[in-house]
């Protein structure tokens, strides 16, 4: 009875920390100006999905999130419209912030974890910016919910392949928004393997060579895009 009051107690909070997050997300939406990587943003998803694609295997960026806000934009072209996908997606970070760290150590550090996010001023900016860190975000912490899972299953647990498909997808997704996502999706491995976790270093190769060879059309044009940005993008080598 006691664990089912904490829950609900939980719930209640989690509902009151996403409010004051989408709260604290719509403050300014209209009125904050924008910027070029903004405007760029707008530009390329204004574009067809073969334009897309040719125009984000020219630059850094892999196509997901411009594809994403491509399908946003058939809500209407107005400025907070096109800013809402991502306090959408900031609110789904909030909530899986709680998840996470909930599940690895408390449910009461969880909801403070959440609440942390939910006031962080780089995250609300962030949720406000027209660029893909927001998905980027969601889909490597739903590759650490699920992996934690994988950590904890028992073996003969009921349809485990549930998981282990939201672990490549999330993997996936992080792949296909930004190119900085092959660093953290080889952490799983690398802890599995210092920690000696035997019974799962098969399924945590097999499932990245598959994130691998999904994401492996934008792989494949990586190395000459490495190559542009040395030589004609604005940061130093």
């Amino acid at each position: 009875m006691n664990q089912i009051r904490t829950a609900h107690s939980g719930n209640r909070y989690m509902v009151l920390i996403l409010m004051l997050g989408f709260l604290l997300r719509i403050l300014l939406l209209q009125t904050r100006g924008t910027w070029y990587d903004d405007a760029f943003s707008i530009f390329l998803s204004g574009r067809t999905f073969p334009e897309i694609l040719l125009v984000t295997a020219a630059i850094a960026t892999p196509p997901l999130y411009y594809i994403l806000l491509n399908g946003w934009m058939k809500l209407g072209s107005e400025l907070w419209i096109l800013r809402s996908l991502n306090v959408i997606l900031s609110l789904i970070c909030i909530f899986l912030t709680n998840i996470r760290i909930g599940r690895l150590a408390h449910p009461v550090s969880g909801l403070w974890s959440a609440f942390l996010v939910a006031i962080s001023p780089i995250h609300i900016y962030h949720a406000q910016e027209l660029r893909m860190y927001m998905l980027l975000t969601v889909s490597l912490l739903g590759y650490a919910i699920f992996f934690s899972q994988i950590w904890t299953m028992r073996p003969g647990v009921n349809r485990p392949w549930k998981v282990w498909v939201g672990f490549v997808g999330c993997g996936v997704i992080a792949m296909c928004t930004h190119n900085l996502a092959v660093f953290p999706i080889f952490v799983p491995l690398i802890v599995s393997i210092l920690l000696r976790k035997w019974r799962i270093v098969n399924g945590v190769l097999i499932s990245q060579a598959l994130i691998e060879l999904f994401s492996l059309p934008w792989l494949a044009i990586l190395p000459g895009q490495i190559d542009k940005m040395q030589s004609a993008f604005w940061m130093p080598r």
